[in-house]
C-alpha cells in the first residue's frame, strides 16, 4: 500500500517563543509540501527546515535569524521558484556540513530574492 501526501500552503505563520532555539516555522520531514505564498517568520531559528521529502517554495516571505531555508539531513529536495528569503545572522540557505547517511539533498533555484547578513561576532 502506498500513501501519497501533498500539502499546499498559503498562510502567515510566526514562531515567537523558542526556549531551545530549535523551532522552525515550517518543518517538513517527509511528503510533498508546496508553499504558494504567505509569511513565515521565526525569531530564533529558521523559517523552513526540510529534513526530508520535497518542498516547493513558489512564493512568500521567509525570514529568520539562522537561515530562511535549512536542509540539515539527507534526501530532501528543495525547489525555490520565487519568494523573498532573509536571514539576519547567518546564510540564507543552510545545509549541514557533517557526514550524513542516505542520499544527498537537492536544491533547485529558479527564482526568488535572497538577503543574508551576519551580525554576531
Amino acid at each position: 500500500m502506498s500513501v501519497l501526501s501533498l500539502i499546499v500552503l498559503s498562510v502567515n505563520a510566526r514562531r515567537t517563543s523558542d526556549a531551545n532555539h530549535q523551532s522552525p516555522t515550517l518543518l517538513v520531514s517527509s511528503g510533498d509540501v508546496t508553499v504558494k505564498g504567505g509569511s513565515f517568520t521565526s525569531e530564533h531559528d529558521v523559517a523552513v527546515r526540510a529534513e526530508g521529502g520535497s518542498v516547493t517554495l513558489e512564493g512568500g516571505e521567509f525570514t529568520a535569524p539562522e537561515g530562511a531555508v535549512c536542509f540539515p539531513g539527507a534526501g530532501a529536495t528543495i525547489n525555490i521558484v520565487g519568494g523573498t528569503y532573509t536571514a539576519s545572522d547567518n546564510a540564507v540557505l543552510i545545509g549541514q556540513g557533517s557526514a550524513k547517511d542516505g542520499n544527498a539533498n537537492t536544491v533547485n533555484i529558479s527564482g526568488g530574492t535572497f538577503t543574508g547578513n551576519i551580525s554576531s561576532p
